[in-house]
């Protein structure tokens, strides 16, 4: 039990350096290359971290309370392109979106360590990937920000 619970208390802390080496890498991005296409679709700098944003948004900040408050949750899909179709605005300043991504996050970690280990046991179903617990949300949270925060920091590369 020692071993899990050191797990989630690692988690909870990669969920927080995310968070500031993602600040990092906004403030190094320089504003003309925010728009700058880096060789994939939908693959410019500000594209990648409003998308970021929406998922956290969209999709943890928004399912956290009710994996926490709800039983037998059933988690809706979410089609990230879509969303992104209908509300990307290209205008938006990098650095606000960061904010908002960040001050989600915080709530999120404050959240977290406020449960008990069985909260992390907690389950809903997911419609493509069936039963699942928060755990296994706080898992996928953490892998989408960080391949993000990695494509994020490639741009600088360019």
């Amino acid at each position: 039990m020692e071993e899990i619970d050191e797990h989630r208390q690692g988690l909870l802390s990669a969920l927080e350096v995310t968070v500031s080496a993602l600040g990092k890498i906004v403030a190094a991005i320089p504003a003309a290359a925010w728009q700058a296409p880096t060789g994939q679709a939908d693959s410019m700098p500000h594209y990648i971290l409003a998308h970021l944003h929406a998922l956290e948004s969209q999709v943890f900040a928004a399912q956290l309370p009710r994996f926490l408050d709800e039983n037998n949750l059933a988690l809706p899909l979410f089609d990230a392109r879509a969303w992104m179709a209908g509300h990307y605005t290209p205008g938006k300043p990098a650095r606000a979106i960061y904010a908002e991504f960040s001050h989600l996050r915080t709530q999120e970690v404050e959240m977290l360590r406020a449960l008990s280990p069985p909260g992390w046991s907690r389950r809903a179903r997911h419609a493509w990937w069936g039963v699942r617990t928060l755990q296994w949300l706080v898992e996928l949270q953490l892998d989408h920000s960080q391949r993000h925060q990695k494509d994020l920091a490639a741009s600088l590369a360019l």
